[in-house]
């Protein structure tokens, strides 16, 4: 089974810092040993472009969507004992 690795918030910086000095989506995830589609799928998931894509905004949604990720899955959890 493959684990994956969520990206830290150096990483987010780091590909914040890239785009912004027109660094292809290859490149970057050349630099930061990712898959391309990595570095895509975080740039849309912020309902950003390459050129408005900010790391502070991209780390305030990751924190809010994984707290409500583990509020589904405790509630998950509990209905167990069906």
């Amino acid at each position: 089974m493959i684990h994956y690795k969520r990206l830290s918030d150096l990483e987010r910086e780091n590909i914040s810092r890239m785009l912004s000095q027109e660094y292809s989506f290859r490149n970057i995830a050349k630099v930061l040993k990712r898959n391309v589609s990595t570095i895509g799928r975080e740039i849309n998931a912020s309902n950003c472009n390459k050129y408005n894509y900010r790391a502070i905004k991209a780390k305030n949604r990751v924190r809010r969507n994984s707290a409500r990720r583990k509020t589904g899955k405790h509630k998950l959890n509990d209905n167990l004992d069906l």
